[in-house]
């Protein structure tokens, strides 16, 4: 009798964790697999500068017969912003607590474009200096950063409070940036107190499109909600860090349509990597 008593008491006893987990999400199946989709709003207070000089150009006749001109100190700033971010997912349930899945990140955000340069004219021959102006402006204007990532990540669910649980993860990948040039107008204003130069001359100033490959990282912390037995709600924090991209030539023309028109580059660089925040609302479906 005593046996029978033990048997059922252990039967009861084993069973008791299936029963008190039946409405949590600590019963993920090792088997199941799972796809992922959500969006958010992403932000970034990332900044990039960098300084080059121009090519030189020569232009007569001038005051000082054949002069050659350069725009010295070309600095190119990008500050990049607010915007939103889409992510889809597909993976696996490897236990009760781990899981792990292949992201494709989209971000979108605002990328403000703005700098200064200086001019300088020159003796083509002794290379003297006649002329110089410092601290043009370059004019800010608003364009749009598109990065899209491609990650493999993992993460640890925590013990559950009834429906809720909270979770960590990492990811490494791959991310590439698009970012298109934009142009905008404004004026070099010459007034070298060393000489009886002053002139007011317009210019167009044409920024460096963004582009290029970086290895990525992320970090991504939340809550996972249990919506019904295959479906749950995620609101999740991510934090994501890309390595440098690179920037393509620019331009600055000055007297722009006009017989003096005179075209200035300045070369390709690197710009230093993304790092970006995001708060996303995700759904997760186990298949």
């Amino acid at each position: 009798m005593k046996f029978y008593q033990s048997a059922i008491i252990l039967s009861a006893f084993l069973s008791l964790p299936y029963n008190v987990r039946a409405d949590t999400l600590s019963t993920a199946p090792s088997r199941f697999f799972y796809i992922n989709a959500g969006l958010g709003a992403v932000f970034s207070n990332t900044t990039t500068s960098n300084t080059s000089n121009s090519n030189s150009v020569l232009y007569a006749p001038t005051e000082i017969g054949t002069s050659l001109f350069t725009l010295p100190d070309i600095n190119w700033q990008n500050k990049f912003k607010n915007g939103y971010g889409i992510n889809l997912a597909v993976g696996k349930h490897f236990s009760p607590n781990w899981h792990g899945d292949l992201e494709f990140l989209y971000q979108n955000i605002q990328r403000e474009t703005y700098g200064t340069y200086n001019w300088l004219e020159q003796n083509s021959t002794t290379g003297a200096t006649y002329a110089q102006q410092a601290n043009n402006p370059i004019s800010k204007i608003l364009t749009r950063a598109n990065i899209y990532s491609f990650m493999t990540n993992a993460s640890y669910d925590l013990i559950n409070i009834g429906k809720l649980q909270p979770f960590f993860g990492a990811g490494l990948g791959l991310a590439w940036l698009r970012s298109n040039s934009t142009q905008t107008n404004n004026s070099i204003n010459i007034d070298d107190p060393n000489t009886p130069l002053v002139e007011t001359a317009p210019a167009m100033q044409n920024s460096p499109s963004l582009y290029g490959t970086a290895f990525a990282w992320q970090f991504k912390a939340g809550i996972n909600y249990a919506v019904s037995e295959k479906g749950t709600a995620i609101l999740q924090y991510r934090l994501f860090k890309s390595t440098d991209f690179k920037a393509n030539q620019s331009s600055i023309i000055t007297n722009p349509g006009t017989a003096g028109q005179t075209k200035f580059y300045a070369g390709q660089h690197d710009i230093k990597g993304l790092l970006t925040h995001a708060v996303e609302l995700n759904l997760r479906l186990d298949l």
